[in-house]
């Protein structure tokens, strides 16, 4: 049992076997990624199309390293950023591995997928094949592309390492959350009753305040929006943890009953609450 008031922390545990495998798997995810990116990138007619694939890639790769991740249950939050960056890598990579293999460009498909300089020889290779054809995108512009290239794939990888994951180590799975929000009246009772509650609040005063699941669209000036999220494990429900921010929320341009929320402002990330807090909570937020 974590003490109230006390902050989660990634233990940094994981077992070498199903870590392999997660990573060996997301080898080859990585290499199929690329490889369909290459495919749609080279039949593709119409050059700025190539930023459309290139969002579709990184989405793909997005989805497939999250579940990697997620089945490795992995806490080691250093190893579990490298092995991301290496598989965001190799997708990118792949792809000029599979342009040497079609051009004949003489370099091994291996070196151009694990060996940065081989990957390096073959962008310069393309680079002078594009510049002898004349090419729109020769003149040194085709490396500002691929540049970007590189550089989206490994915002992906950050995206990734990004998210915050609770793991309760006694079930051995990840956390489920909960989320509901405060408007404007609350937001004021919830930094009433903090203050009140001194520093060793505990959110403990979270039950008497008045959330709502689903925020409405607006159409004139932004509003500030609290959300609350409670994490929790579904099967033994101990060590519940609550995260907490602040956000202005957009105003709805399109029409399309969306409720965007932007500027996050973190108050409160991965503090240990009471079980009965919890339980008022989740039953709240339902």
């Amino acid at each position: 049992m974590h003490t109230p008031g006390t902050y989660y922390k990634a233990s940094g545990q994981f077992i070498p076997k199903r870590l392999g495998i997660s990573t060996l798997v997301g080898i080859l995810l990585a290499i199929f990624i690329g490889w369909l990116y290459y495919i749609l990138g080279r039949i593709n007619p119409f050059v700025y199309l190539n930023f459309i694939i290139l969002a579709l890639a990184m989405f793909g790769s997005a989805a497939a390293f999250t579940i990697i991740l997620y089945h490795s249950q992995s806490r080691h939050t250093k190893l579990n950023t490298a092995i991301v960056v290496l598989l965001c890598y190799l997708t990118w990579s792949s792809q000029w591995a599979f342009f040497n293999q079609h051009w004949h460009y003489g370099y091994s498909f291996w070196g151009g997928l694990f060996n940065p300089l081989t990957t390096l020889k073959i962008i310069n290779a393309r680079g002078d094949q594009l510049d002898m054809g004349r090419s729109f995108l020769s003149g040194g512009f085709q490396y500002l592309c691929y540049i970007a290239e590189l550089a989206g794939f490994m915002f992906t990888a950050k995206w990734i390492t990004a998210s915050k994951d609770y793991f309760c180590e006694d079930c051995k799975q990840f956390y489920t959350q909960q989320a509901s929000h405060l408007l404007e009246t609350e937001i004021e009772n919830f930094h009433l009753l903090k203050e009140m509650g001194g520093e060793d609040h505990q959110y403990r005063f979270l039950p008497q305040l008045v959330f709502v699941k689903k925020l409405t669209p607006i159409y004139a000036a932004q509003k500030p929006v609290m959300k609350v999220t409670l994490h929790y494990c579904a099967r033994c429900h101990e060590n519940n943890i609550v995260s907490v921010s602040s956000f202005m929320q957009d105003v709805d341009s399109s029409n399309k009953l969306k409720t965007p929320l932007i500027n996050e402002q973190p108050i409160t990330v991965g503090m240990y609450i009471a079980k009965t807090t919890a339980d008022v909570l989740q039953r709240k937020f339902v």
